[in-house]
């Protein structure tokens, strides 16, 4: 058996009356006048939640958020802008560092070349000694190797800073350092000479070991412009050193008035080495240093030097009989060694010049590519920041006014247009609507601002539709309750005259099918009601005065088809108010008819009225099989 239980707050209060009254009508269904339906559902607490993230839609990482694609290409760009001008300040640095070493280079150049020059003097004021005999110039000779000395003092500590500046150069120096050691050594070999030797033959492994220290000098520079002055530094070296070889070769010779065979070879040889070492330095120097060594080719001196050697080398050259002043070829060809020593002074100042020019540029070349670097990095950084960050967080308004109007404006404007009870409700509901969600839209004139512009058009069509849906219902609702009042009024007349039928017939037979027409006539008016209060209607019959339960429960049975099924079974004396006695009356009606249509014909539907703490438990008894739980919490969530 099933059971269909009401449970009714109904309190003896606002003057309810026990007494009994006419026949009630039915009361408004609902206060706003329309049938209740499923209505959009409201914000909630929880929109804000249900905003949070788009139905369907879920993020899975950090690399999907669209600020991160915004800013992960320009980040990319940046980190390449870093890694190019990282390498190009390392280009400028590495170059500085050159310069640097290039101008080590040059010091240890002049200090080389110094320190040659030097000992080519010594050489000569030794031979001079000698060839004067006893101890006249022994002062001259103590000059110069106190010259060589501080020369060679300084050659020591450009050769340290060069080991140190490149130690590929560690060999040559240390030979050149050993052979240095070995002056001391030297001199005294040469006070052991007689007259009519050379000195100059004691001095060539240090002289040698000097030259390739400035042949050496080039190669460890990786400027072209630096390294073809220092191979230029370098040739002029050795050709002094060639000079000098001669000088003393042909002092000797003059000073005789004769020369052997074996001089005029070395002789010879010098002179091709010589010749080999300007050439080497004519393809090595700037036309500035081409032009000064062609000055120097001008010169008396060179000019009388080069004369007097190519006497003894002229064809059938009587090398008995030499008339050349050795005095004259000692001055003359000294002179040209001091300018081709000047010419290497020259060549290494311009050396060291060079160098510092190009590590004072090197060094701003990089600071200005570092900080230009810096600057362009942070500035195309911050803009990029500044960009992205803008965008993200108008796309993120954008988002957050898509979910507002899709879970809280849209709902809510469909609600209100849903519960409009007149057209001009609808257009009132509808114009606000619209003006509310524009103000969430974002504005501009860039591609997002034409999304924010698309997302309000697609607003503004879902309300309009939802406003004509409303308008729609309102016409269709009003042609029903037309209709139902002309259903209700033909109903009643019709009751009316069953009623006169009732009182005029004395036939039970007839009476008892007058009263089956009445309750037909009384479903039939239910239905009625039922479908004005489906289409929004008030129904046309009321209740002014309190209602006895008992007399309720007698209306609601009459409403149905079998009510002699029915048996009303300890109802408490209670009163009902007026305003829902046509509710109850049609809730009751429904759910006694659906007892005794969907129980066995022969049962009996019994309802009971029993007092509770706080109103009335209100229960339909019947035998019929039931619903399952499941769709009955279905049914109430629908109500």
């Amino acid at each position: 058996m099933a059971a269909h239980r009401v449970a009714l707050g109904l309190r003896r209060a606002r003057g309810m009356s026990t007494t009994g009254g006419p026949v009630p009508d039915r009361a408004p269904a609902a206060q706003n006048g329309r049938a209740a339906g499923p209505a959009p559902s409201a914000p909630t607490a929880g929109s804000s939640q249900a905003a949070a993230e788009v139905s369907g839609h879920a993020r899975t990482g950090r690399l999907r958020s669209i600020r991160l694609r915004l800013l992960l290409p320009i980040v990319v760009a940046t980190a390449g802008l870093v890694v190019l001008g990282v390498v190009q300040t390392r280009f400028a640095v590495n170059t500085a560092l050159d310069a640097r070493r290039a101008q080590v280079m040059a010091g240890t150049a002049t200090a080389t070349v110094r320190l040659a020059y030097r000992v080519e003097q010594e050489v000569a004021e030794a031979d001079a000694l000698r060839a004067r005999g006893g101890t006249s110039g022994a002062a001259l000779v103590a000059a110069a190797q106190s010259q060589t000395d501080l020369a060679a003092q300084r050659f020591r500590t450009a050769a340290a800073a060069a080991r140190t500046a490149d130690p590929a150069l560690g060999d040559v120096l240390g030979q050149a350092g050993s052979q240095l050691d070995q002056l001391p050594t030297i001199r005294d070999a040469v006070r052991q000479l007689k007259s009519g030797q050379l000195s100059g033959d004691r001095y060539t492994p240090l002289s040698l070991a000097l030259i390739a220290v400035a042949d050496a000098l080039p190669t460890q520079l990786s400027d072209a412009q630096l390294a073809a002055t220092a191979r230029a530094v370098g040739a002029i070296a050795a050709a002094e050193h060639l000079g000098a070889q001669q000088r003393d070769l042909l002092s000797q010779a003059f000073r005789r008035g004769s020369m052997t065979n074996t001089e005029l070879a070395d002789l010879a040889e010098l002179t091709g080495a010589q010749d080999e070492r300007i050439a080497e330095f004519t393809r090595s120097a700037s036309p500035a240093e081409l032009a000064r060594y062609t000055e120097l080719l001008r010169g008396d001196d060179l000019l009388a030097s080069t004369r007097m050697r190519t006497t003894p080398l002229a064809a059938h050259a009587d090398l008995t009989a030499l008339k050349v002043d050795p005095d004259v070829w000692y001055i003359a060809q000294s002179n040209t060694l001091r300018h081709l020593h000047e010419l290497e002074l020259r060549l290494t100042t311009n050396l060291d010049l060079t160098s510092r020019e190009r590590q004072r540029r090197a060094q701003t070349s990089s600071l200005l590519t570092g900080t230009a670097t810096g600057l362009l990095v942070l500035l195309a950084f911050s803009a990029a920041l500044l960009f992205g960050v803008r965008t993200s967080r108008r796309l993120r308004g954008l988002r957050g006014a898509a979910l507002a109007v899709a879970y809280t404006e849209l709902p809510s404007a469909i609600t209100t247009l849903s519960r409009a009870e007149e057209p001009d409700h609808v257009r009132v509901a509808l114009n606000d609507s619209v003006a509310h969600a524009d103000q969430l839209t974002v504005a501009g004139h860039d591609e997002i601002g034409e999304v924010g512009a698309a997302l309000g058009a697609v607003h503004r069509q879902a309300l309009r539709l939802a406003a004509e849906q409303a308008l729609l219902r309102l016409d269709v609702a009003g042609l029903f309750v037309a209709l139902s009042r002309r259903g209700q009024s033909l109903i009643h007349r019709q009751i009316q005259l069953i009623d006169e039928f009732e009182r005029a017939e004395t036939d039970p037979a007839r009476l008892d099918r007058i009263f089956q027409l009445d309750h037909l006539a009384a479903r039939m008016r239910r239905n009625e009601e039922n479908l004005l209060v489906l289409a929004g209607g008030e129904p046309g019959r009321r209740v002014t005065a309190p209602v006895a339960l008992d007399q309720l429960i007698k209306a609601a049975v009459a409403e149905i088809e079998d009510y002699e099924r029915v048996d009303a079974v300890g109802v408490a004396d209670v009163g009902i108010a007026a305003h829902v006695v046509r509710d109850l009356i049609h809730l009751l009606a429904e759910l006694l008819e659906n007892a005794t249509t969907y129980s066995p014909p022969a049962s009996r539907v019994r309802v009971s009225a029993r007092r509770a703490v706080e109103g009335v438990n209100l229960t339909v008894f019947d035998e019929g099989i039931g619903m399952q739980p499941a769709l009955v919490a279905e049914l109430n969530a629908r109500l």
